[in-house]
């Protein structure tokens, strides 16, 4: 009875190290967020033509986010999408403040029966609403955990606030396109 209990616990302690995370990880100082979706009896084009659809309508998890596809190659079922995740307009004077985005890169793969979206937020953007200064990108290290960052410009509190919001963003892009994929299409009907 010992033994069974030892080897139960094992397998299930090395089946928890070895499963796939839900959370975005910290990888070279940028948020990554992995994420594999099993889809049974659906083909690696099927995959690739819901992904490629889903993303050439999709403009980013709000009104005020960008996207656009970087790269798309059929043959490998591969394709990469950049954009910005509006995250806060924040307020520092009495007329203008700071628009805060997070900058991301989704690489998504197809292969029979799955597919993986691999998200990561690799810098995050700071545009002042009175339009004269230039938009600000900061690599994320810059940011997070320690804000290091040498600017003239006042974005040491808004950086502070928002870098902590990068894994929640990372996982929302992530789960949005996911959802995204999985309820697309596959039918022709018109």
């Amino acid at each position: 009875m010992k033994k069974t209990f030892v080897l139960l616990m094992a397998i299930c302690t090395w089946t928890m190290v070895f499963a796939q995370s839900n959370e975005p990880v910290l990888e070279n100082d940028i948020y990554v967020y992995k994420f594999v979706q099993q889809v049974e009896g659906v083909s690696q084009n099927a995959l690739y033509l819901r992904a490629h659809t889903f993303l050439s309508d999709w403009a980013g998890p709000n009104s005020n986010s960008k996207c656009n596809i970087d790269f798309d190659d059929k043959e490998s079922a591969t394709i990469i999408t950049k954009g910005t995740y509006f995250l806060r307009y924040e307020k520092d004077n009495m007329l203008y403040g700071w628009n805060i985005f997070a900058d991301f890169i989704v690489s998504i793969k197809c292969k029979d029966g799955r597919f993986q979206v691999l998200t990561k937020v690799p810098t995050m953007s700071f545009w002042w609403t009175a339009g004269n200064i230039p938009l600000q990108t900061i690599p994320y290290n810059e940011l997070y955990p320690e804000y290091t960052h040498k600017s003239q410009y006042k974005l040491k509190r808004p950086a502070e606030k928002y870098a902590m919001h990068i894994p929640s963003a990372v996982k929302k892009i992530s789960n949005m396109i996911v959802d995204g994929i999985m309820s697309a299409s596959d039918n022709d009907d018109f």
